[in-house]
C-alpha cells in the first residue's frame, strides 16, 4: 500500500527543526516516511529509529519537541496544530 505525507514549504523555518542538525533532520524524515507507510500512528519502534538516528540526532528531536520517547520507541509529533473542517457549518 502506498501513501502520502504532505510537508508544507515552510517546514525548514519551524523552530525546532531550524534548531536540528542535517542528520537530525533526515532522521525526522526517514522515521516519519516510515511511520506513514506502516500506518503506525507516528509512532516507530527503537529498531527502526536505531536504523536512520544516533543517539544525539534522536535527543535533538526530542528537545526539540519534534519526538516523544514512548516505550520502545519514540511518537512524531506533530509540528503545527492538526485542523479539521468545523462539520457545525456544514452548508451555510
Amino acid at each position: 500500500m502506498s501513501s502520502m505525507v504532505t510537508i508544507p514549504t515552510r517546514v525548514l523555518t519551524h523552530p525546532g527543526i531550524a534548531a536540528c542538525t542535517s542528520g537530525a533532520l533526515a532522521a525526522w524524515l526517514q522515521c516519519l516516511l516510515w511511520a506513514e507507510e506502516q500506518c503506525t500512528d507516528w509512532y516507530v519502534p527503537d529498531v527502526i529509529v536505531d536504523m536512520y538516528a544516533d543517539d544525539l540526532d534522536a535527543e535533538q528531536l526530542v528537545e526539540h519537541g519534534l519526538w516523544r520517547r514512548e516505550r520502545g520507541g519514540i511518537r512524531i509529533l506533530p509540528l503545527y496544530p492538526i485542523t479539521t473542517p468545523d462539520t457545525s457549518e456544514a452548508g451555510s
